[in-house]
């Protein structure tokens, strides 16, 4: 297999790896940190839906997808890619946070960090999500979120003449629902000086049909900040897939 990519780094919360197989390459990366590893988009569906198994001080996360494909005068041709997520705590405080992500995994809620360009603020938002079932299939459905920054100042102002001038967070679900395709969304707009937020998904919404990529809950935050008449965003996407 061809190497594209071979980056290992001992890092003083934990060592993550990620290693993703296919016919033609193997990628191992490393990530400085817990929280930011699982931020990643590759990471965080490693993460959340890879098949977890723990040997030693290492807990692997693995995720296999078979692709078939018809080629014209042939028969199936098949294609097997593994993906294999690695975190290798190597303090205490990191097998420590590394068990609260997993107990938030198991309990069908998951947080995501992000900074903004500039390090004004720590922006974080969770979702949480229930399964069921309906006519015999396995849904879904967005239940609430939460989130906020971290900063200095207090209230609106975050230091070093920067201020958050807009905040927006929009839930959802989309997929098949038991009267068809649908879409359901919510948005929220707190106010500028509140630096923590939790909403629930409205009462009406009906569970998604937990169909391998079609059903999808999640939620979106975006902190405007203003420095004079320069203004950039801090987003975080959360979304699962089903």
């Amino acid at each position: 297999m061809k190497k594209n990519c071979l980056y290992f780094k001992v890092l003083a919360i934990a060592m993550i790896l990620v290693s993703i197989f296919s016919a033609n390459s193997s990628v191992v990366c490393a990530k400085e940190n817990i929280e930011s590893a699982i931020s990643d988009t590759k990471f965080t569906e490693l993460f959340r839906e890879g098949l977890m198994v723990k040997e030693d001080n290492a807990y692997s996360f693995t995720k296999t997808t078979v692709f078939n494909s018809l080629a014209k005068d042939s028969l199936s041709n098949q294609q097997i890619i593994q993906d294999k997520l690695i975190i290798i705590p190597i303090t205490d405080e990191g097998e420590k946070n590394l068990e609260e992500l997993l107990a938030a995994r198991a309990n069908n809620s998951t947080t995501l960090y992000q900074s903004d360009v500039a390090g004004c603020i720590s922006a974080n938002l969770t979702i949480y999500w229930a399964v069921g079932t309906a006519n015999g299939k396995e849904t879904a459905i967005l239940k609430s979120v939460s989130g906020g920054f971290s900063a200095q100042g207090s209230g609106s102002y975050v230091g070093s003449n920067v201020y958050v001038t807009g905040q927006e967070v929009t839930m959802g679900t989309s997929g098949i629902t038991s009267s068809g395709p649908k879409s359901q969304s919510s948005t929220k707009n707190p106010a500028v000086s509140t630096r923590s937020f939790s909403y629930s998904a409205p009462s009406s919404w009906i569970p998604v049909y937990a169909e391998s990529n079609v059903a999808t809950v999640g939620a979106y935050y975006n902190v405007t900040l203003t420095r004079g008449s320069s203004s950039w965003p801090c987003t975080i996407s959360n979304n699962v897939g089903f």
